[in-house]
């Protein structure tokens, strides 16, 4: 078996003929579909059982109680017979005839992952290119990626091939597996490959379409308890990774933790919580101002950084309102 999809599946009864057609409409040979239901309250079962039904030599299913997309993501690996896995979500889908290309990459080069590119695909159908490379990596062409520059993609489970053998246990190692009960579940995993692999290629060929939903967790704007997560998200990586990848792991928690996450703090009113980021990143890395990637960031990211770090909230939200206000007379000169 070549290739392991790998679909967690929950209540997506609207887009998942959509992910599982274009899965299915794929130039490559010896290849599996494993949709793990995730314990669906809607239709989403049914139509499960009609594509096991009618492709039994492709499909196969698991259902399982709800256990959140980590536990999902954890039966389908447990499940994979490939040579690789990937995982898709199930409001996703791929670009047809896309993994017989990238299986001829990977044999060719020995990649042990590969990373490539897709479309981020808003709700009035808008397509934006989504690079797996994040701003701090230069554009480049097809080609290998060091262990270094790896841990500065984005940290998707969907953006990338990667062999099977990576996630399971050997001499002197344990098998690596999404921790359950919490988001921000593949930032605190995928970095983690950096330590089990050699060879990493990227191209940018886009091939998966990313969904903007809505009803995505990490898109939904009031404050969620679950958004704490990212401090042991954080941990986990500091944990693993510092040793061997200090200023690597610095600049994630820069980027994840007091960027990203005090920022998306602010946005739905915690200034308390937006000040724990700024809190940890003093106590963990009070120096990242240094930090040679975050010094590569545009300057109006950086002033952000720094005045999520430094607690002056009033100036964020004067930028915040600013933005606002030039995207409403674009939008007005438009029409």
């Amino acid at each position: 078996m070549r290739l392991s999809i790998l679909v967690p599946v929950y209540n997506r009864e609207g887009t998942l003929r959509r992910c599982v057609e274009s899965l299915l409409r794929q130039d490559l040979e010896e290849y599996e579909i494993i949709l793990v239901d995730d314990g669906s309250t809607d239709a989403s079962r049914r139509i499960l059982e009609d594509y096991r039904r009618r492709y039994p030599e492709k499909v196969k299913l698991i259902f399982q109680e709800n256990q959140g997309v980590a536990g999902a993501r954890n039966a389908g690996l447990e499940a994979a017979c490939g040579e690789y896995v990937t995982w898709v979500d199930s409001d996703d889908w791929l670009r047809e005839n896309c993994l017989g290309m990238l299986w001829r990459k990977v044999k060719r080069s020995g990649w042990d992952v590969l990373l490539f590119d897709g479309w981020e695909d808003s709700e009035d159908r808008e397509e934006r290119p989504y690079s797996a490379l994040e701003a701090v990596l230069p554009v480049r062409q097809e080609g290998a990626l060091t262990k270094e520059e790896f841990l500065l993609t984005r940290p998707c489970p969907w953006n990338k091939w990667m062999r099977r053998s990576l996630w399971e246990a050997e001499e002197g190692r344990e098998a690596l597996r999404f921790p359950k009960g919490i988001i921000y579940e593949d930032l605190a995993t995928i970095p983690l490959l950096a330590l089990r692999t050699l060879k990493i290629g990227y191209t940018p060929q886009k091939v998966y379409h990313y969904e903007q939903s809505a009803a995505s967790i990490m898109r939904q704007t009031g404050y969620q308890e679950k958004m704490d997560c990212i401090f042991s998200a954080a941990e986990r990586l500091r944990s693993e990774l510092e040793k061997t990848f200090p200023a690597e792991v610095e600049y994630l928690w820069w980027l994840h933790l007091l960027l990203l996450g005090g920022m998306r703090y602010l946005q739905c009113g915690r200034e308390d919580l937006a000040s724990k980021t700024a809190d940890a990143m003093q106590a963990a890395f009070p120096c990242w101002q240094e930090n040679e990637y975050v010094r590569r960031m545009p300057l109006h990211v950086r002033w952000k950084a720094d005045w999520l770090y430094r607690e002056k909230f009033w100036r964020l939200r004067q930028m915040e309102d600013l933005k606002r206000f030039l995207r409403r007379e674009r939008v007005e000169e438009e029409e």
